[in-house]
C-alpha cells in the first residue's frame, strides 16, 4: 500500500501528511529557517521518543522516517503523530 501526501494550507502555507498522518517536520521547520535533525538531537526529545516506543511497542525507526528522493513533496523527515504534536 503506498501512502498518499495529503496538503493542507496553514497559513497560506503548505503543509504535508501522509495518510498514515506522519508530518513532514523538514518542510515545516524550513519555514522557520530550522531543521528537524535540531529537534531530533536533544535529551528530552530522545527521552520523549524512547517513550512513545515503550508505549506503541515498536521501535524508534518506525516514528521517524527520513526520505530522500521522489517528488518534493514525498521528501523529508516525517515524524509520527505522537511525534508531531511535541515538534509543533
Amino acid at each position: 500500500m503506498t501512502t498518499q501526501i495529503i496538503t493542507i494550507e496553514y497559513n497560506n502555507k503548505p503543509v504535508f501528511f501522509q495518510s498514515d498522518a506522519f508530518i513532514n517536520a523538514a518542510a515545516i521547520a524550513g519555514k522557520f529557517n530550522k531543521l528537524p535533525k535540531d529537534y531530533l538531537k536533544t535529551s528530552r526529545t530522545k527521552e520523549y521518543i524512547d517513550a512513545v516506543r515503550r508505549i506503541f511497542l515498536t521501535e524508534e525507526n518506525q516514528l521517524v522516517k527520513v526520505v530522500q528522493g521522489g517528488t518534493p513533496e514525498e521528501q523529508g523527515t516525517w515524524l509520527h503523530p505522537k511525534l508531531a504534536i511535541d515538534f509543533g
